[in-house]
């Protein structure tokens, strides 16, 4: 069967009688929107599926336009290290071949899988307009008008290039959402900049407006829902909720602010873990959140308390899963994805969103922090050091998030983190940025990553690398035989999973132990983890199979250590530690391995593994032990 027609088959049986129901009402829409936008190029700039004029009132945005801690000239950061100057005007670009995407009506273009072009995020990136957003503040902040005519000639040739609902940078309503709240913020810098400079740029910024309403209507007639409606939901209403506040549509903010408020519940557990199972989709919906809430202040409009309540307890999470300001553990996908950047340059997201928290809840999640540049822009220096005198939340003792599916144990001062996953496989029908990594750990010892998950890739290109990352193989975790824990249909698609759950009777992250238990096909596999010490901890993997089957109790290591194998396991060593890895009852085997440890990007590591057989019926156990020395102790 064509791989293609398999996965709409298995689409479908993701789908309810309702989302179908809905998405034949969809095709019914675009087929209309074929004839209206297909038979003719219609400019994005030119009024279209918003037709009424509306005036802008940029203060809405809640902008800082009195900041002056700023950086210029920093080209925005693309994906998988390609070069802004290189690509800056290849809005079709496939970067991962010399291929590029056709220009023909945005319906008729598949992207997933693309090995012909290449990686569509990637693409979609550059087509975010980062940039845009960026240059109108360069050029707000320092007059000089060649910035402007660097905007100027991009903004025009990308409208030029791109028709409305012609090409890849119209098929997906959230790119079109970022891309809407980018040009917004735009315009704000414009706006204050004729004021500044005493220029004159409003014949440009009702282009832009025209364009930003014609996008935004889009996006609400297009808004994810059912199986779709995740992440992508809450960052299309994002935008509309901005366009709403800055053209004063009443219809536009009731709806939006109504769809924010329910999906944080809906979208979260009740601890503070995004449903996603992914760290960086978390902080990429909670960025969202911060950037509306001064919004909503400088429009006069009350923030939901629920909105407060939910990003305490989320940024809790966060908190949590920093090994110091500026590094986290992640499970799950990492797209490196962001709504906005007037910095430029390598941008730590999870710091710059801890930042936004600190400052609108009243508990800080930062230290020091080297203020993201986002964030002066919406806050001044006064409310900058207002956060600092907050509280400031302790994420140096052992935590378990028992409904969202995580677990952190922590010697004296961090200098021992364990995280372990013992969560569901991701959010919906779809779980589409879950991996099949049920009970896997990751272990930092003094900051260093010693067993580390094995990343994301990318999302397409190629498409058995989309597989092999979000495989168990990739995972530290116990494998029987090569079988996955869960099931891949596709690249956002999973069927048959595994069902995990922490074991609260045994499980005591104040003194150590997390304890939980996978079932998947015919094995049930516990693992209980415990910190013994700081320099001495137990990794316990019990599995029951019904036949005989090899397991494989796996840890990745990546580059950083010297490996040297001893009679029952391995020495890890650096200049400040040595690690014993032993295990006397298993088989010890080494693979050259790879991770990635951002998207796009690829490094050498090595896999351990421990390896002994099942007997069908009867549990096996597989028992590590790592001791762990401080070179430079005493």
């Amino acid at each position: 069967m064509n791989s293609r027609i398999k996965w709409r088959m298995n689409r479908l049986r993701a789908m309810g009688r309702e989302e179908i129901l809905w998405r034949v009402h969809e095709w019914r829409v675009k087929r209309k929107e074929r004839k209206l936008y297909g038979a003719k190029r219609y400019s994005v700039i030119e009024p279209g599926c918003f037709r009424k004029k509306r005036k802008a009132e940029y203060e809405k945005l809640g902008l800082n336009p009195s900041n002056k801690e700023y950086h210029v000239g920093q080209d925005i950061t693309l994906l998988a290290g390609f070069d802004y100057q290189q690509y800056k005007k290849h809005w079709h670009a496939g970067f991962q071949t010399e291929h590029t995407w056709p220009l023909v009506f945005a319906y008729d273009i598949s992207c997933t899988g693309r090995e012909d072009i290449g990686d569509v995020r990637t693409n979609w990136e550059l087509n975010r307009h980062f940039a845009f957003a960026k240059l109108a503040k360069d050029y707000y902040a320092t007059g000089n008008r060649t910035i402007l005519q660097e905007l100027q000639e991009l903004f025009y040739d990308w409208v030029e290039k791109n028709p409305f609902l012609w090409g890849i940078s119209y098929t997906s309503p959230m790119e079109m959402a970022i891309r809407a709240g980018n040009w917004l913020y735009m315009a704000a810098f414009l706006y204050y900049a004729d004021s500044r400079y005493h220029t004159d740029t409003a014949k440009w910024r009702q282009c832009i407006e025209t364009g930003c309403l014609n996008m935004l209507a889009y996006v609400r007639q297009h808004r994810a829902r059912f199986s779709s409606a995740n992440n992508h939901l809450i960052v299309e209403q994002w935008a509309v909720l901005l366009g709403a506040l800055v053209f004063g549509i009443k219809s536009w903010q009731t709806e939006a602010m109504q769809i924010l408020t329910e999906e944080l519940s809906r979208q979260n557990a009740p601890d503070g873990v995004n449903l996603e199972m992914s760290l960086h989709y978390q902080t990429f919906v909670m960025e969202a959140y911060g950037l509306l809430i001064p919004a909503l202040r400088a429009a006069g409009i009350a923030v939901p308390a629920a909105w407060y309540t939910w990003l305490g307890k989320m940024s809790e999470f966060v908190s949590d899963s920093m090994l110091d300001e500026y590094r986290a553990i992640e499970f799950g996908d990492n797209d490196e994805g962001k709504l906005l950047d007037l910095q430029g340059g390598m941008m730590m997201h999870y710091a710059y969103v801890l930042q936004l928290m600190s400052v609108v809840l009243p508990v800080r999640y930062v230290d020091q922090p080297c203020w993201h540049e986002n964030v002066c822009w919406l806050y001044p220096s006064q409310a900058r050091e207002q956060a600092l005198n907050k509280p400031l939340y302790d994420n140096t003792v052992s935590r378990s998030y028992d409904r969202g599916g995580y677990t952190f144990l922590k010697s004296r001062n961090k200098g021992v983190v364990i995280a372990v996953d013992h969560a569901p496989l991701g959010f919906g029908n779809l779980a589409a940025h879950g991996h099949a990594d049920a009970l896997s750990l990751q272990l930092y010892i003094g900051g260093k990553a010693v067993f580390v998950d094995g990343g994301t890739g990318n999302y397409h290109v190629p498409q058995s690398a989309r597989l092999k990352y979000r495989s168990t193989a990739m995972h530290n975790t116990l494998q029987a035989a090569d079988m996955e824990q869960s099931q891949m249909l596709g690249p956002f698609l999973w069927g048959h999973r595994a069902k995990t759950q922490l074991l609260p009777g045994t499980t005591n992250a104040a003194r150590g132990v997390v304890e939980a238990v996978t079932q998947y096909g015919q094995v049930i596999h516990k693992r209980k983890v415990y910190m013994e010490t700081e320099s001495t901890i137990h990794i316990t993997d019990v599995a029951t199979t019904k036949e005989n089957i090899r397991l494989k109790q796996q840890f990745i290591i990546p580059s950083g250590w010297e490996i040297k194998k001893e009679k029952y396991g391995i020495l890890l060593a650096d200049d400040n530690w040595l690690i014993h890895i032993h295990n006397p009852a298993c088989r010890l085997e080494l693979l050259p391995w790879e991770i990635s440890p951002r998207y796009g990007a690829v490094e050498d590591a090595v896999k351990l593994m421990f390896c002994t057989e099942s007997h069908g019926g009867k549990a096996k156990e597989v028992d590590t032990i790592l001791r762990i020395a401080d070179r430079n102790g005493d």
